[in-house]
């Protein structure tokens, strides 16, 4: 993964799953096991509100399209 991939939230099972599961959004930076993701509008519903950015472990995505910008 490298900043500017588009991503989608994939881990189905996990804590976040119920508010960001199937989400879709651009890698922003890149920490050692953290990724911070700037979600599609409207962003996932994140305890009742519209969340813009997130920065969550990397092995709960997958890379759609690499390094788009």
């Amino acid at each position: 993964m490298q900043v500017g991939d588009i991503v989608m939230f994939s881990d189905e099972k996990g804590t976040y799953a119920k508010y960001f599961y199937g989400a879709i959004g651009t890698i922003t930076s890149i920490g050692n096991s953290h990724c911070s993701v700037k979600w599609r509008p409207p962003g996932p519903l994140y305890f009742g509100r519209r969340t813009t950015k997130s920065s969550l472990e990397m092995s709960r995505f997958t890379v759609l399209v690499r390094g788009h910008q």
